[in-house]
């Protein structure tokens, strides 16, 4: 039988092994993905096309190279904080948006779940 360690252990041992400005960009990069939210819409004209915005009210800025992953397979880099994707088959999916900030080397994702009838 594995085991494992406590989880406030694993944390102290991987800030502990940083330098100190290395655990600090790790938890300023958690707390400002926590101000990162995607949104979407069904588009009223087509019921499998959907509208993603992101929106970012942290205290730096949103890097516009954005890339998308629909959760279909499909992958899209674009720049802006917005998308549009059609879906071909009905279901649930999970769209991935890989945001990046400017300013401290901070990448992570946001994701929205969506279904389609």
């Amino acid at each position: 039988m594995k085991k494992f360690l406590p989880l406030w252990i694993a944390v102290i041992l991987i800030l502990t092994a940083c330098h100190k400005d290395d655990g600090k960009s790790i938890v300023d990069c958690f707390g400002e993905s926590l101000f990162v939210n995607i949104h979407h819409s069904i588009a009223a004209e087509n019921p499998k096309q959907v509208n993603y915005t992101i929106s970012y009210s942290g205290s730096y800025s949103l890097n516009t190279t954005v890339v998308w992953k629909f959760g279909d397979g499909i992958e899209q880099t674009l720049t802006g904080t917005q998308a549009t994707h059609i879906y071909s088959q009905p279901g649930n999916y999970t769209a991935t948006a890989v945001v990046k900030l400017n300013g401290p080397s901070c990448t992570f994702n946001v994701n929205e779940h969506v279904t389609i009838q």
